[in-house]
């Protein structure tokens, strides 16, 4: 009976703890958010004063440094995400890991025990035939005798 309440104790714990973890790990990943940098910044204007030739290569220098930043706060978000939600969801696989091996224990333990009584009950039946085989061969024997005197 202890183990029926283990698991539901466990699951409230593991939701408690990622309700947790996100709650911290998003507002410190998440409120220090600046805003990407655009092509009029004087970050951009400082990389961009580096592109020098002619005017196409020029302008693909200036998309390559436009592009690697889009790029950057791509995978800085992306960092973020899985910084605040990649610890929970690997809680919740875990969880649901656990919980399936204890199904299919208590499934193999219904099974083991629904044979057993399966065999009790062949067993019985067996008995029983065994019996009543017994009982009538013992009236044919009676029958076979021949008649009974019974005083008049």
């Amino acid at each position: 009976m202890r183990e029926d309440r283990v698991m539901p104790v466990l699951k409230w714990c593991a939701v408690a703890v990622s309700v947790l973890w996100i709650a911290a790990a998003g507002w410190g990943e998440l409120s220090k958010i600046s805003m990407p940098e655009d092509f009029r910044s004087t970050a951009y204007k400082r990389q961009a004063e580096h592109c020098s030739g002619s005017f196409a290569n020029r302008y693909e220098c200036k998309s390559s440094i436009i592009i690697g930043n889009d790029n950057s706060a791509f995978y800085d978000w992306v960092l973020r995400l899985a910084i605040v939600f990649a610890p929970p969801l690997l809680l919740a696989g875990l969880y649901s890991k656990v919980q399936q091996r204890r199904e299919r224990q208590a499934e193999e333990e219904r099974e083991r025990r629904a044979v057993a009584q399966l065999k009790r009950i062949r067993a019985e039946q067996e008995e029983i035939r065994r019996i009543h085989a017994e009982a009538r061969h013992a009236g044919e024997k009676t029958i076979h005798r021949g008649p009974t005197s019974h005083p008049a």
